[in-house]
Order: structure tokens, then sequence, then C-alpha cells
């Protein structure tokens, strides 16, 4: 029960980052000049990213997907490195 309330916990406090994230924008006109390019994406990551485009917050949902993706992912290498030694885990 404990390890469901640490993880409820993470994605409570990655998409509170997320949403604290998304009330500025884009601030640097590099990173908009970058958004510019026609691909900078590969062709499954554009795919899965047109899918979102009907959503009026498109961007707000990525960030809070790829927030939730990310905890997810350290929760993985958590787990699988479990029962490793202190020096091969770090």
């Amino acid at each position: 029960m404990p390890r469901i309330v640490v993880l409820i916990g993470l994605e409570a406090y990655a998409v509170l980052l997320a949403l604290m994230q998304a009330g500025g924008g884009i601030r640097t006109d590099e990173a908009k000049y970058l958004l510019n390019i026609p691909y900078p994406h590969p062709p499954t990551v554009r795919f899965v990213l047109s899918q979102f485009e009907m959503l009026a917050d498109q961007e707000l949902v990525m960030r809070i997907l790829f927030a939730t993706l990310m905890v997810q992912a350290v929760w993985l290498v958590w787990d699988m490195a479990r029962d490793l030694t202190c020096p091969k885990k770090l």
C-alpha cells in the first residue's frame, strides 16, 4: 500500500510541475524558431503528436503526458534495480 501512495504522490507532483510550466509558454526566440522547423521529430513521434491536434490545450496535454511517462520510467528502473548492490545501482 505505501508504494501506491508514493506512486500517486509522484504522479501528482509531475502533473503539478507540468501545469506550473505550461502557464509561461515559449519564452525565447530560439525556441520559437526551433518549433517552426517543418519536421523536427521522427515519423512515429509526429504521428503520436498529430493525434492530439484536435485538443484546444494540446501543449498542456503533452506536458502532462511526458511528465507522467518520466515518472513511470523512473519507477520502472527503480523496481528493476531493487536486487542490485548499492554500487551497481549508482
